[in-house]
């Protein structure tokens, strides 16, 4: 059985020809027998997108108090609470629980969309097993298959392509190119993108026109639809530039009343005979200056404002799972798509650069500041499409 790596993003699938990727699948043109595929759905586990957080409603509810603005507002409600002044103690809490509440909603949609994007997956599949043709349920799939296309059919996991006949693909859903891509079997660079692989159909994609035989090479969480299920299921957390301004501010506020509150309580102790200097006094006096010096306004006001933010974007449409994306989002200055209006990647990427004295081309991708600069002559195509570009003396 070939190794987990393999199923994975390890081999570039497009690279090889027909041969040699039945080789490394440790398959076959008439597929895998029953037994084998079920000795590797064992192994690589059902073809499907599940949710990395499958944590219930409550447990979603409470994770929404895992912040830091939500602690000081805590901690605000529970100095004003020993204070006795209820109307804040009861303003602060409200405005947790419509916080929290908020982003319970604005989570639940996005689950909503993430279902969604399970949808895509085809419900059935024409594999071949045994050198005989049956329709099995897609979630059955497993790597080493080799299954059937035809006009109609979604693409139920990532395949490459055996032989085709006039296949066409619609792969809207994951390029964002709404044209038909004719596909082919025959092998390509290693080094080639996504958008160029026109031998290899991707699951959740839409056969238009012909048919094909393929392997099937990655599956569930391996595709490249499971990839984005799972970025769009990251929760890590990111700290935006007011976010960090806060904390500076805040952190700045603690140091000075704690100092504060040690000054007094010193003060205390050494003058015992002052009225109001015994301890049940000074840690009043504490709480004090502690609901007067923590800026208990300021992050419940953040988090009203961002809420207010977030509930707009939902009337457009925009989701936002968590309230710091809106501030994020509130920042952007410039933002880059592609021809089709899509983001596909956010680091474009110039690959060649026409002057007057000659081309150059720009080896490398993305920010990653690494690759080399290449003259190229003006017998590129590139270059040849604009003819009448003057030589500068």
């Amino acid at each position: 059985m070939p190794h987990e790596e393999e199923h994975g993003r390890t081999i570039n699938w497009h690279g090889v020809d027909t041969e040699e990727a039945l080789r490394l699948s440790e398959s076959q043109p008439h597929g895998l027998s029953h037994e084998e595929a079920a000795k590797r759905l064992k192994t690589h586990g059902y073809n499907r997108l599940d949710f990395a957080n499958k944590n219930n409603l409550v447990a979603r509810f409470l994770r929404q108090f895992n912040d830091r603005f939500i602690y000081i507002l805590l901690v605000a409600a529970m100095l004003t609470g020993v204070m006795q002044l209820w109307l804040d103690t009861v303003l602060i809490l409200a405005v947790i629980l419509i916080s929290a509440l908020s982003g319970l909603a604005q989570e639940g949609r996005a689950r909503k969309a993430l279902e969604a994007m399970h949808g895509l997956l085809s419900p059935t599949a024409q594999v071949v097993r045994d050198g005989k043709t049956e329709t099995i349920s897609a979630e059955q799939l497993t790597p080493g298959d080799v299954v059937l296309l035809q006009a109609g059919d979604q693409v139920p996991a990532d395949l490459r392509l055996l032989s085709t006949a006039g296949l066409q693909v619609d792969e809207a859903v994951l390029l964002g190119y709404s044209s038909p891509i004719l596909k082919n079997s025959a092998s390509l660079d290693a080094d080639m993108p996504l958008v160029d692989r026109s031998n290899m159909a991707y699951a959740g994609t839409v056969v238009l026109d012909g048919q094909a035989r393929a392997l099937v090479v990655a599956t569930g969480a391996y595709t490249e639809l499971g990839s984005i299920n799972t970025f769009l299921e990251d929760n890590d957390s990111y700290i935006t530039p007011l976010s960090k301004e806060l904390k500076w501010l805040i952190n700045g506020v603690a140091i000075v009343l704690l100092s504060a509150a040690a000054l007094v309580f010193g003060f205390g102790l050494l003058t015992p005979g002052m009225e109001g200097h015994t301890l049940g006094g000074l840690l009043q006096s504490i709480a004090s200056l502690a609901v007067a010096a923590v800026p208990e306004g300021l992050p419940a006001l953040f988090a009203l404002i961002l809420g207010i933010s977030m509930h707009r974007l939902a009337k457009r449409h925009v989701m936002v799972r968590k309230l710091a994306a809106v501030e994020t989002l509130g920042s952007i200055t410039t933002l880059f798509t592609d021809k089709s209006n899509t983001l596909t990647r956010h680091e474009p990427t110039v690959n060649k650069v026409l002057t007057a004295r000659g081309g150059m081309m720009l080896q490398g991708q993305g920010y990653t500041p690494k690759g080399e600069l290449l003259r190229e002559s003006f017998d590129d195509p590139l270059f040849q499409t604009y003819p009448n570009i003057p030589i500068a003396s």
